[in-house]
């Protein structure tokens, strides 16, 4: 197990290694918080996916003098659940309406305060 400083300095190689370091290291505990908000095993598994993908390609942006690695990993998670979980929503209403099935889309705004930052 590596500590949060080794994979820091590990990260500016950016090699597939590292990333694998970085993906065994902290996985676990993202995918536990997914879940939470996911329908779905699989759904949990490309927002996993996403957030991983988001988080190696916006490494550099990371300040360790804001926040521990683990919480910045964090912050991204939420957003991607928040980002990803609510154009699924939108595509389920979309479908709805389409079908006649709903015409009033307002009755489902209550989803948008999961996620909101207010």
């Amino acid at each position: 197990m590596l500590n949060e400083n080794d994979i820091l300095k590990l990260i500016k190689t950016k090699s597939p290694k590292t990333f694998c370091c970085l993906y065994d290291e902290y996985s676990p505990a993202l995918y536990g918080l997914i879940i939470k908000f996911s329908p779905d095993a699989t759904t949990a598994g490309g927002i996993l996916q996403k957030t991983f993908l988001h988080i190696w390609q916006n490494i550099n942006s990371y300040n360790a003098a804001n926040s521990s690695l683990l919480s910045w990993m964090v912050s991204i998670t939420i957003q991607q659940c928040s980002e990803i979980l609510n154009l699924q929503k939108n595509e389920l209403l979309r479908k709805l309406i389409a079908k006649g099935i709903s015409k009033e889309p307002d009755r489902y705004l209550h989803f948008e305060t999961l996620f909101s930052d207010n």
